[in-house]
């Protein structure tokens, strides 16, 4: 008896996760706290090169990243970012095929896969398509 009421008082113990310190700063669940609803995505600033006012002026460019070619839809116009500033910076390499592009509610442009969004999530409603 002596045996199992030190297993549960030990097991009691543990169950309380102290937070856990990440370079030198202390790292917590977050997940069920209520969520700042003044941060919402409604105050997005649209990239000029994903500017669009239709969906013409969406077009399947060559964006790139640090592995070199990768496709997004963009303003078919606009000067394109270098797209790894920084030496030694990494991306993740491959890229999904873009089927078309459309013009978000929010003034960017969004690429799609069929009819799934593949980037420019931020840039349309999320209650449409």
């Amino acid at each position: 008896m002596r045996f199992f009421t030190i297993a549960v008082t030990s097991l009691a113990a543990c169950a309380y996760a102290a937070p856990q310190l990440t370079g030198g700063m202390r790292v917590t669940d977050t997940s069920n706290q209520p969520r700042d609803e003044s941060q919402s995505t409604d105050k997005i600033t649209v990239p000029d090169h994903f500017a669009c006012t239709e969906d013409s002026d969406c077009v399947v460019r060559n964006v790139g990243n640090c592995c070199g070619y990768y496709p997004m839809c963009a303003n078919a116009d606009a000067v394109l970012p270098d797209p790894c500033p920084k030496p030694g910076m990494a991306s993740i390499c491959g890229f999904p095929t873009i089927d078309s592009c459309k013009c978000g509610s929010r003034g960017g442009c969004i690429s799609l896969q069929g009819r799934t969004k593949v980037h420019g999530n931020q840039f349309g409603d999320s209650n449409k398509s």
